[in-house]
């Protein structure tokens, strides 16, 4: 499963900044409260990707960690939540670059 939440989390990450980078918008052409939230979002999912790959690996040094499943179905959840808003964030940058 944690395989499974790991190239997840990389798929979301990698396609999101390929979105963002995409954006063509000048810096001075978004607002800083977007700025701030895409910034926020893509940390945490950064954040959440770092302590799923954590957490496999403090199992793999043999730390009793054999039931993390549904620690990890919860933080796919809360990475769902997250790509949701950064999706809805990054629509905001899209309609910005079409006016």
């Amino acid at each position: 499963m944690e395989n499974k939440v790991l190239q997840r989390l990389d798929q979301m990450i990698t396609q999101h900044e390929l979105q963002l980078s995409r954006g063509g918008l000048k810096a001075g052409d978004v607002p800083g409260e977007l700025v701030v939230e895409i910034t926020r979002l893509k940390n945490g999912l950064y954040a959440l990707r770092e302590g799923v790959h954590g957490l496999v690996r403090a199992r793999e040094c043999g730390l009793p960690l054999q039931d993390i499943d549904g620690y990890l179905g919860f933080l796919e959840r809360v990475a769902a939540q997250a790509e949701l808003s950064l999706l809805d964030a990054i629509a905001k940058l899209d309609a910005l670059a079409r006016r």
